[in-house]
């Protein structure tokens, strides 16, 4: 029996193949010119404080790099440190506070020679903008014009282990913890928008989510000697999967232009 063909199938075949020999054709041109590559994506988990500079700065380097995509997972840096040592797959991990990436280092999560200190905060009390009181010295918060203070959970929240620690330092913490004082959030931000919305009396955040706040007002700034310096460290993991990159994102960070953003949120930068 011979095979027959209609016209309409021939069409058919033909427009199949072209497809193929086109797709295969656009594959050998990618292969040759090394301008046309795939994007990028490079995954940053950052503490939640560095949210607005951090997306600023992103921006920047996504324009120099076009073929790369910036993610971010913005949390706690406690959150972050557990996520990244239960193999969650972050590219650079920026925290801050030393400890989270302390912990990580010894367990070899991350690349010890890629860690770089690349900025510095201050801690604040804040209180809603229609209060006028002011809450100095610090040992004004056990005072009865405040009822409800909100700070970063410190077993996960880097500010609020430096807000307990200036509280400890002043002899606070414990007392009001006992008089059911103490408001714990899950990062800097959420305690912002406590003290925003007016659901507590005051907050201690960074200098820098103060900037940023709405209808708060700044009551005091704690002195740098209660607590021990806030800086914010950055490195590569040791699981990225763009390491280079990675390390191309922290020298753009540490470049003027960047550190000017930073300094623009408020952060103090550090002389590299």
């Amino acid at each position: 029996m011979g095979m027959e063909v209609s016209l309409g199938q021939f069409y058919r075949f033909r427009t199949y193949t072209q497809l193929i020999i086109f797709f295969l054709f656009s594959c050998l041109l990618a292969t040759c010119n090394p301008s046309i590559t795939p994007s990028t994506s490079l995954t940053i988990a950052a503490a939640s404080s560095l949210t607005d500079a951090f997306s600023e700065i992103a921006t920047a380097f996504e324009e120099q790099s076009p073929n790369v995509n910036i993610n971010f997972n913005f949390a706690a840096s406690g959150l972050l440190e557990k996520q990244i040592a239960q193999g969650a797959p972050i590219d650079l991990f920026a925290s801050a506070a030393d400890a989270p990436m302390d912990a990580l280092a010894q367990q070899g999560h991350i690349v010890p020679a890629t860690r770089t200190t690349f900025a510095q905060n201050q801690l604040v009390v804040i209180v809603p903008v229609q209060d006028s009181n002011k809450i100095e010295p610090l040992k004004d918060l056990k005072d009865l014009q405040v009822q409800r203070l909100a700070i970063g959970n410190p077993a996960t929240v880097p500010a609020g282990s430096y807000a307990k620690e200036a509280l400890e330092s002043e002899r606070l913490y414990t007392r009001l913890q006992q008089e059911n004082k103490l408001v714990f959030a899950e990062n800097v931000r959420q305690v912002l928008t406590y003290v925003e919305q007016g659901n507590v009396d005051a907050g201690i955040v960074y200098a820098t989510d103060a900037a940023i706040g709405n209808n708060i007002g700044v009551a005091l700034k704690l002195s740098p000697g209660l607590i021990t310096p806030i800086r914010y460290p950055i490195a590569v993991t040791s699981e990225s999967l763009h390491p280079e990159l990675a390390k191309a994102f922290i020298s753009f960070v540490i470049r003027p232009e960047s550190q000017n953003i930073l300094q623009k949120y408020g952060f103090v930068t550090v002389e590299q």
